[in-house]
């Protein structure tokens, strides 16, 4: 119920769940901890890991969340050039910056394996408004898969554009 509350409070349609919510937002910089390789999606969590021991290494938490960057031009589950980042509070030694600006933004509620339609939609939204992508998309992920169902996983994905 709680998580239904913080849903509603970011204006999130919680009732229909097929749907992605789209719009346009404007990011601020992020500064991420991150790690980077061309892995096949099975094996997210073994690069995940690897951003989390990095922290732990350097007495570092994370304080923003977790966010997954798509390098690849062309998604490949087998292989993917994906980089996973832990939001930080403030740059450090080992942060890099992910530059804030106009990105179209859509809300994916439910299982990862339907984040695909959600990418279809935003990029039909994208190209119906008139939109040019400008950079990788990313994935900001708002709560954890082994805490919640997978029909609550809530997943924002991010475009950087530009008109």
């Amino acid at each position: 119920m709680r998580e239904d509350m913080e849903l509603l409070r970011k204006g999130i349609d919680i009732m229909n769940q097929t749907k992605t919510e789209i719009k346009i937002v404007e990011t601020q910089p992020l500064e991420i901890v991150s790690e980077r390789a061309t892995i096949a999606i099975k094996d997210f969590d073994k690069l995940f890991g690897r951003v989390m021991k990095k922290l732990g290494d350097n007495n570092l938490q994370c304080t923003g969340g977790i966010i997954a960057l798509y390098h690849s031009s062309e998604f490949d589950p087998e292989s993917t050039d994906v980089e996973i980042g832990a939001v930080m509070a403030a740059k450090n030694n080992l942060t890099r910056t992910l530059p804030g600006g106009p990105c179209v933004m859509g809300v994916h509620l439910g299982a990862y394996g339907g984040l695909s339609e959600a990418y279809a939609a935003i990029v039909k939204w994208i190209e119906e408004k008139g939109y040019r992508i400008t950079a990788q998309p990313y994935e900001k992920y708002l709560n954890d898969p082994c805490e919640v169902p997978e029909e609550q996983l809530v997943t924002e994905i991010y475009f950087p554009i530009e008109k």
